[in-house]
């Protein structure tokens, strides 16, 4: 299992997710591919510990963006599937009440 890296979050469902590292077979998009992946971290500061992280197993990483809802950071492993790491903070209530959210 040397080639595999194993994400875990505190969450009680989807926690876990294993990515092998070494190069296969380029898949091609399209029904059942995975394109992009969310992680959430509970702290602003996360998405730099995130960072820090991804860097030291040798993983390009993009800077720390900020979306105003949440900052976060970007990086693909070898199969070219982007991963997110956000943060929850500040969160979708900085410029709306919450009995406005999703209404138009």
């Amino acid at each position: 299992m040397d080639d595999f890296h194993r994400f875990k979050s505190r969450a009680s469902i989807g926690n876990c997710i294993d990515v092998k590292w070494t190069k296969g077979v380029a898949g091609k998009m399209g029904v059942g591919t995975v394109h992009e992946t969310l992680g959430a971290r509970k702290m602003m500061k996360a998405s730099w510990n995130g960072k820090r992280y991804v860097q030291n197993q040798g993983i390009p990483v993009a800077d720390v963006r900020d979306r105003n809802y949440f900052t976060s950071i970007y990086f693909k492993e070898v199969g070219d599937i982007l991963f997110e790491i956000a943060t929850d903070q500040p969160g979708f209530l900085v410029d709306e009440p919450y009995e406005s959210l999703g209404k138009l």
